[in-house]
Formats: C-alpha cells, structure tokens, sequence
C-alpha cells in the first residue's frame, strides 16, 4: 500500500475532460499540502530511506506552479502539512503569518500563502527588491535583477527550486522573470517570497 501514488489526480497525468470539477480545483487550487507527518516518517525514512523525499518533490511541484505556466498566470500557493493523528493529541505541521488570532486570520493567511511547514523557523524569510523588506507570501519587485534574503537562522535559500545560497543572509542575483523564493531551516520549509511575478500583490 505504501507504494501507491496517492497525489492528486491532475498532478499525475491527463484527466479525462467530464472531470471539469478536477481540471478548476487543480487551476485555482490555494494550497498545496507539501508534508505529511505519517508519509515522511514512515514511508520515505523506511521504505526510500530519504526522509525529505516528499518535500522536495511537492515543494518544487509549489515552486513550479507559482510561477505560471504558458497557459495560467502567476498565483500565490500556500505550503500546508498534515499530520493524520486520530488520536487524543495534535502534532503541528503547518505555521501561519496570521494577522489576528481568528479562523478569519489564519484563513486570510493560508490563502495568501503566509505559511511554513514542518517548522515555524522558515517563517522568519524575508526579502528585499527595490523597496522595503518583504515577508513570505509577499511580492518584490527588483529592477536590479538582485535582491537581498535574510532569516533568523542559517537557511537555504531556495530560489525557483534550486538551492542558491546557505547562510542567514544572502544576495541573490534573479533573471527579471518571476521567479519564488523559499528558505529551509530545521527540516522545515517556507512559502514563497514572489519577485518579479506580474499580477501578485501583496
């Protein structure tokens, strides 16, 4: 059983067209669960003996289609995780940038992509293009084609799914394209920073 794929549908080949509830979900799709509790401590430590297996795979899967494709514009995607505990206690795997401690907030929040996995300490990304320092889920913008990264603690700076840099600040050069910028500390992961993605506010 652990080596069926259970991702979603659209995310492993064609759908058949009548399934048009499937084709809308996957294009406006807000969220994108990129660790599972059970999933990374069972079967990728176990069986692929690569615990991070899943993560990278989903977090690049976010990366890509944050940035667009030829046919959908840019769009801000939340990085979510769950854990599966059916049990009488609660291990957390997704952390917000809430404005309020509300369902509203913490709604407002995910939809706006102003989350980390696995950890909260990824949370503490936070960029800078022409203007003020950003925080994840944000948009820059950087005429300069250079922006500066910064985090609370060493991290790797992952720009458009490949590690650019590992420190606690970095410049990093981008191409002018949008591009995403994440960060990874303690084996968590952060939501994109967005720089140079026409149409994302914010």
């Amino acid at each position: 059983e652990l080596h069926y794929d259970l991702s979603w549908r659209a995310f492993r080949g064609p759908v058949h067209p009548g399934m048009t509830e499937i084709a809308w979900l996957t294009a406006h799709a807000d969220a994108i669960e990129t660790w599972n509790e059970s999933v990374g401590h069972v079967r990728d430590r176990y069986f692929l003996d690569d615990p991070g297996w899943e993560m990278r795979q989903t977090s690049h899967l976010l990366d890509r289609l944050a940035r667009g494709t030829a046919t959908e514009a840019p769009r801000k995607i939340a990085s979510v995780g769950g854990s599966d505990s059916h049990g009488d206690w609660l291990r957390p795997t997704t952390w917000v940038l809430a404005k309020e401690k509300s369902a509203a907030g913490i709604r407002d929040a995910i939809v706006n992509a102003r989350t980390c996995t696995r950890a909260p300490e990824p949370c503490t990304l936070e960029a800078r293009g022409d203007g003020a320092l950003a925080n994840v889920g944000d948009a820059i913008v950087s005429a300069n084609h250079r922006i500066e990264a910064r985090a609370a603690a060493s991290a790797r700076f992952i720009l458009n799914g490949e590690v650019v840099a590992e420190s606690d600040h970095a410049a990093i050069d981008v191409s002018g394209r949008c591009s995403t910028l994440r960060a990874e500390i303690n084996d968590g992961s952060s939501s994109p920073i967005y720089v140079d993605c026409p149409g994302i506010t914010g």
